[in-house]
């Protein structure tokens, strides 16, 4: 009987110190990157209100020069395109809302070897870089069907009606 106590105890004292390094340690860094990526986002729109900020996270880039994006950050919706920044070291991504193909939710991003699936759908975005080339990204975000809907306006709304 003094094993099975022994070992609830263990749990115990297991349970108590990872609620204890979540709250203390990664709750504040996580704070610290996206406060910092608040900060990249607003150096480039140079002042400019965006549409839309939310906190986000990188789940992952088509192009490979691009892979250090991966990570937490935050992403704005402007009237211009989309801007995801990344603090920690400071590292950015903008897209052009012209060079836009698509925007979707969608559970699974990437190649056969990349393949980025979560259960909670993603934002993924698709646009033509400069070189022509499709490229995507994809961001885990609170809600991606506001920002699909932001990215995608409906017929109606292009046409003036």
């Amino acid at each position: 009987m003094n094993i099975v106590w022994l070992v609830l105890g263990v749990v115990l004292v297991a349970l108590v110190a990872s609620m204890v390094y979540a709250f203390f340690v990664m709750q504040p860094r996580l704070a610290r990157q996206v406060q910092s990526s608040v900060s990249v986002i607003a150096e480039e729109l140079h002042g400019r209100e965006p549409l839309l900020i939310v906190p986000a996270r990188c789940a992952g880039v088509s192009d490979s020069s691009r892979a250090a994006l991966v990570g937490v950050g935050s992403l704005a919706v402007t009237e211009h395109g989309v801007v995801f920044g990344a603090g920690d070291p400071p590292r950015s991504l903008i897209i052009a809302r012209n060079r836009i193909s698509s925007a979707a939710a969608e559970n699974t991003f990437g190649a056969s070897e990349t393949k980025v699936r979560k259960r909670d759908a993603m934002l993924v975005i698709r646009w033509l870089s400069a070189n022509d080339d499709e490229s995507a990204a994809a961001f885990t975000v609170a809600d991606p069907g506001a920002l699909v809907a932001e990215l995608n306006p409906s017929k109606a709304d292009q046409s003036g009606l």
